[in-house]
């Protein structure tokens, strides 16, 4: 009983904020080798690709706009999942709906090399 909710139940943690937007941290088992987090915005967030790949889905809202550093741009609807790669560098996002859009974003820990 305890121990679940200590340890498996993952408690969103705010990282970081803006005007219209902000990034929650959806902590994994400490175990698990990726992270994921939530990315809600009323219009834009620009964000990192931090050279990991993202592996990502549109949980609310009815649809954004993605737009890549390099000019790719690609609309995404409501349930629809893709990827950003690594070498993307930065995109943002836009919100084409009238209420917050969320996102989920996956992505491979980093390496933490022990001595």
């Amino acid at each position: 009983g305890e121990k679940v909710a200590r340890d498996l139940i993952s408690k969103p943690a705010l990282l970081e904020s803006g005007t219209d937007w902000r990034v929650l941290h959806l902590p994994t088992h400490k175990d698990h080798f990726y992270d994921v987090q939530r990315l809600e915005f009323k219009t834009i967030l620009k964000t990192q690709t931090n050279n990991t790949c993202h592996v990502m889905s549109l949980v609310e809202g009815s649809s954004i706009l993605l737009e890549t550093e390099n000019g790719m741009r690609q609309r995404f609807n409501y349930a629809e999942t893709f990827v950003v790669p690594a070498a993307a560098g930065s995109y943002r996002f836009t919100n084409e709906g009238t209420t917050t859009a969320k996102v989920v974003r996956a992505f491979v820990k980093p390496l933490v090399v022990q001595l």
